[in-house]
């Protein structure tokens, strides 16, 4: 396929907005071709790698990153200057823009510096040129792209990789609306609404990189699960820090009346409303969340929406770790026990697994938390979704119940009592001891 025709693709239609580089980068090395020189892409590239070129004669004062941002600055868009050219100009040409090795020489080198004459993968490319030979067919096309659609094209990668005043315009207008399943235009902002969760978890996903937690969880859905079917008023991913999942840190966008744009903050799941209500008198009193207006967070990057998350979490006072001994002193205990907030042992790596045993003496809640954790089971963070609507502990209990019956009736829940004979082991396989008939003991393992 012919340069012309590949331009043609990439500004005429939906889907190729990540391609927008692409013709300031010709541009650049259109510009300087009469020199037959390589550019090198950065400075950083040239202050590890001029030893190591072999044949190769490199300009020693133009760098194209520094033009590719000046192009943004003066004539195109800021959102240029957040663009990682380099990594994504080096992943292009060997990955969906391939085509583009039919205009452009360069070498490629290992990260400990040896040059290789391949197309091995992860390969550095400090240096790039335009092919001769192509000159006179790259610069008629160049000049007649008009700017506009490359700003265009510019102006769509934003809003795929930043938050837009038009999503917290879809946001705000349906947040709170009672959901009609029936209803196509419910349908559609639903569906739309969900799309928001991508930016979310991509914000998310930078912090949990730059922290090195590990462990990020979001559930993607516009849709409250409470009885009274609602749109979300806010669309939030968890951080976990520790084993414990019943505080994370959180990066959120929300709709509230008065309260509309980003949040970063520590925040509970699945905690019992005692529990919860000890967490909303310590952030009320403390400070365990940050706040950005919409002025303040569209148009941004996710990772500079991400530094400021990670700022504000260092800022916390009291700590993640001192709001988490607060509300689960257990969690630092070598032995977990059951207090009606979580259910994990030491070898556990999930908390809310299908199976679980609620334990412990008389009166700690085993039979008032076998309803939260049997429709926890069936609608995952439907006890938190009542929470964040305001309702208090008794309405949360009591829808709580209500969706427990419904279940009842519909046979996805039974409730069986046992005989007080039973001991937790009859349910647990392991070892049973017998004496046989010599008097010797003997052990065997016997099913639950």
């Amino acid at each position: 396929m012919e340069l012309e025709e590949r331009l043609k693709q990439i500004y005429e239609n939906d889907g190729m907005e990540n391609s927008f580089f692409i013709v300031p980068f010709l541009t650049i090395l259109l510009k300087h071709s009469q020199s037959e020189e390589y550019l090198w892409m950065s400075e950083k590239f040239k202050e590890r790698f001029t030893d190591k070129v072999q044949g190769a004669h490199v300009s020693d004062n133009t760098f194209i990153e520094a033009e590719y941002e000046s192009i943004y600055k003066d004539t195109l868009s800021d959102h240029g200057r957040n663009f990682n050219s380099s990594h994504a100009i080096s992943q292009k040409i060997t990955g969906s823009d391939s085509w583009l090795k039919d205009y452009i020489d360069y070498d490629g080198y290992t990260k400990e510096g040896e040059q290789v004459f391949d197309e091995s993968p992860g390969l550095e490319k400090p240096y790039y040129k335009l092919k001769t030979d192509k000159v006179g067919e790259v610069k008629p096309l160049l000049n007649s792209i008009d700017k506009k659609d490359v700003q265009n094209l510019i102006s769509k990668h934003r809003n795929k990789n930043t938050f837009t005043k038009e999503d917290f315009k879809l946001f705000s207008q349906w947040a709170g609306k009672k959901y009609d399943s029936s209803d196509q235009e419910h349908i559609n902002a639903k569906n739309e609404l969900n799309k928001l969760y991508a930016k979310t978890e991509e914000w998310a996903k930078y912090v949990n990189k730059q922290k090195g937690w590990g462990k990020l969880k979001i559930t993607k859905s516009s849709i409250s699960p409470s009885v009274n079917t609602k749109f979300t008023d806010y669309h939030w991913a968890r951080l976990y820090p520790s084993d414990n999942e019943s505080l994370a840190y959180v990066v959120s966008i929300c709709s509230k009346a008065g309260r509309v744009g980003f949040v970063a903050g520590i925040d509970t799941y699945d905690a019992s409303p005692k529990t919860r209500k000890q967490y909303i008198d310590i952030r009320e009193k403390e400070n365990i969340e940050s706040f950005w207006a919409v002025e303040e967070g569209v148009g941004k990057s996710f990772k500079e929406l991400g530094d400021w998350a990670i700022n504000a979490f260092s800022e916390f006072t009291p700590t993640y770790d001192e709001v988490l001994n607060t509300l689960f002193p257990e969690a630092n205990s070598s032995v977990a026990k059951y207090r009606g907030d979580s259910v994990k042992d030491q070898g556990a790596t999930e908390k809310n697994t299908i199976n679980q045993i609620l334990y412990g003496p008389p009166g700690t809640g085993k039979t008032y938390n076998t309803v939260n954790k049997a429709v926890e089971i069936i609608s995952p963070g439907y006890e938190k979704g009542l929470e964040t609507e305001g309702l208090n502990e008794k309405k949360v209990r009591k829808q709580i119940k209500a969706e427990f019956e419904k279940y009842l009736k519909s046979g996805e829940i039974a409730f069986t009592t046992f005989h007080q004979s039973y001991g937790y082991e009859d349910f647990v396989e392991g070892l049973k001891v017998i004496t046989s008939d010599d008097g010797k003991l003997e052990y065997f393992i016997e099913k639950g």
